[in-house]
């Protein structure tokens, strides 16, 4: 058993990984003996090593993850009843054509997609979360670009007129991070202070390439799975109408059934969490 602690390579077998042939190999020359493929099998079973394959996960590089992140936390557990914190981000773009997914069917009737087709147009969104009401304020796009999350941070301005203070908080992307986006909003909440009247935006940005800290995301991959996957929408159009009726029934439904958006972005040891995460998303 020594020997699966060890890479193959220390026995000049050009493997990175053991097999039970490569095994029996190695033990013959270190112990001169020879051992059934059979014995190989039953020990490694019973000592509760089997084939498994590596999991991918993402991880963050940024130097400053944990003081980010803990901005966040603190931010979410402070909200006062005139605050809001809402996850942003965007969506596409995604080409209007047929396309693949998990479905049921028989094993005779397997659906296929046509490797070349017609693009029957793209469609580009942006939208954003609310942590609290978990309800969901989406526009198309012409493209992701900082033009964009201007047009919908006016939105959110304009929904939550009766609110003090709405914090924002997004993946770091270039856009996200523009010295035009940053001037824009001072000078848009500085025309808000003189009106005395709707809510002052404020930015927490997310530690770089943190997307499994971002809840929207999985938000996004669930309309992805319903309205999108097995799709073969006639029309731009056709695919928006869907993308909007998708939305504005999870609208309805936590409203209805109230309940807070994501759950380990509210636990307490959130800021003492790894920087790698295996990204969990929402059900249909």
């Amino acid at each position: 058993m020594s020997l699966l602690h060890q890479k193959p390579t220390a026995f000049g077998i050009n493997r990175t990984s053991w097999t039970q042939r490569t095994l029996i190999q190695a033990y013959k020359e270190r112990h001169n003996r020879v051992i059934s493929r059979c014995f190989v099998q039953r020990l490694i079973k019973n000592a509760g090593y089997s084939w498994r394959k590596a999991r991918r996960v993402l991880t963050s590089p940024d130097p400053n993850y944990e003081e980010k992140i803990e901005l966040l936390s603190r931010t979410l557990k402070s909200l006062g009843e005139s605050e809001l914190l809402f996850f942003l981000d965007e969506w596409g773009p995604v080409q209007v054509r047929k396309r693949g997914g998990k479905a049921y069917s028989t094993k005779y009737d397997v659906p296929r997609v046509p490797r070349l087709q017609t693009v029957k147009g793209t469609v580009t969104l942006v939208a954003a979360l609310s942590a609290t009401t978990n309800q969901m304020t989406w526009a198309f796009a012409k493209s992701k670009n900082t033009g964009s999350m201007m047009d919908l941070l006016e939105m959110l301005y304009n929904q939550y007129q009766a609110y003090s203070k709405l914090y924002v908080t997004w993946d770091a992307v270039s856009w996200h991070n523009s010295t035009a986006l940053t001037d824009w909003l001072d000078r848009f909440n500085d025309a808000s202070r003189r009106q005395i009247s709707g809510p002052i935006i404020e930015l927490v940005p997310l530690p770089t390439s943190s997307q499994f800290r971002n809840v929207i995301e999985g938000v996004l991959s669930a309309m992805t799975r319903a309205v999108i996957n097995n799709s073969d929408y006639a029309s731009s159009g056709d695919m928006k109408l869907a993308i909007s009726r998708h939305f504005t029934d999870r609208n309805k439904h936590f409203k209805d059934n109230p309940r807070r958006a994501g759950k380990g972005i509210w636990e307490v040891d959130l800021v003492h969490g790894s920087n790698t995460f295996t990204v969990a998303y929402e059900r249909n």
